[in-house]
């Protein structure tokens, strides 16, 4: 009968340390839980901030790409009209030339142009997967 009473000792002892274990690791788990939930959000804020920061940026250059576009136009057109009202032969070349090399200088500012919002599509979409 002694016997008994130690084992329902033990038995309580054993439950009561399982109750508190359990509840250590409910409350461990609660507390990632809230960790994760937190994680998450500022990972959502950062990726739209990203994102806004890019579209900005994306904006941006897609106006200055049409300033420029805008001023390649309007320069190929009075280079055309130079062209167009010169008599002389030697004065014609030159200014073919000249357009030849406006002209030149012009695509490479764009094609610089474009690799800029290249690179800047290329953030937005790499920040949209590592955040």
């Amino acid at each position: 009968q002694g016997s008994g009473g130690v084992e329902q000792v033990l038995s309580r002892h054993l439950a009561a340390m399982q109750r508190d274990v359990l509840g250590a690791v409910d409350g461990r788990l609660a507390g990632l839980a809230s960790d994760l939930a937190s994680a998450m959000k500022e990972q959502e804020r950062r990726q739209r901030e990203a994102e806004e920061r890019s579209a900005h940026e994306t904006r941006r250059l897609e106006e200055r790409l049409s300033e420029v576009q805008a001023a390649s136009a309007d320069s190929v057109m009075r280079l055309e009209e130079a062209l167009k009202t010169t008599a002389a032969t030697t004065k014609l070349e030159e200014l073919e030339a000249r357009l030849t090399t406006k002209l030149k200088l012009l695509e490479k500012g764009q094609s610089e142009l474009k690799s800029e919002m290249d690179l800047v599509i290329r953030r937005k979409i790499e920040d949209g997967q590592g955040a």
